[in-house]
């Protein structure tokens, strides 16, 4: 794997995570039956609701020349402070596989460890492959299946326990 920078991600950010989930999201309809890519400038709104969120924690990974390559997003569950939830995480597909997601993943279970929660939560697309990343991961299925409406698939829950917080 390359060196990657990690930094937080800023307002000027939202169009390279919106190109970033957009191009995941093209893998989708690739193994999800039936499913319909969100539309750009949707994915675009949210990821500038996104980071302006105070209450979310938003990094990215980049080359040392600035390139972004991956996109995390997460939060404190509202009503369980003790979870962590993470609401996303996308890599370009061209560095998919490089470590890129792992990397990402690993320092957000850090963060939430650094912030005293417990447990990790996530949902990802029923049949798409970040199933099995998370699995390899250490996370496990919870059990719970929704079906999103908006983005016409169902979910899968997954959980992880968090080492000893502080």
């Amino acid at each position: 794997m390359a060196e990657l920078v990690f930094r937080r991600l800023a307002h000027q950010d939202a169009r390279r995570a919106a190109d970033i989930v957009s191009a995941g999201d093209r893998t989708y309809a690739e193994v999800i039956k039936g499913w319909q890519q969100t539309p750009y400038e949707q994915d675009l709104e949210e990821w500038r609701r996104v980071l302006a969120d105070p209450a979310r924690w938003n990094i990215g990974a980049a080359t040392p020349q600035g390139e972004v390559l991956g996109v995390l997003s997460m939060h404190p569950v509202r009503d369980d402070p003790g979870t962590g939830h993470l609401s996303a995480l996308f890599v370009d597909p061209r560095h998919q596989g490089t470590g890129v997601g792992a990397s990402l993943l690993a320092r957000c279970e850090r963060e939430w460890g650094r912030r005293g929660m417990t447990k990790g939560h996530l949902w990802t697309p029923r049949g798409a492959p970040a199933e099995h990343f998370y699995a390899h991961m250490g996370w496990r299925r919870d059990g719970t299946i929704h079906w999103l409406e908006w983005a016409n698939m169902q979910v899968v829950g997954f959980v992880k326990p968090l080492a000893g917080g502080r």
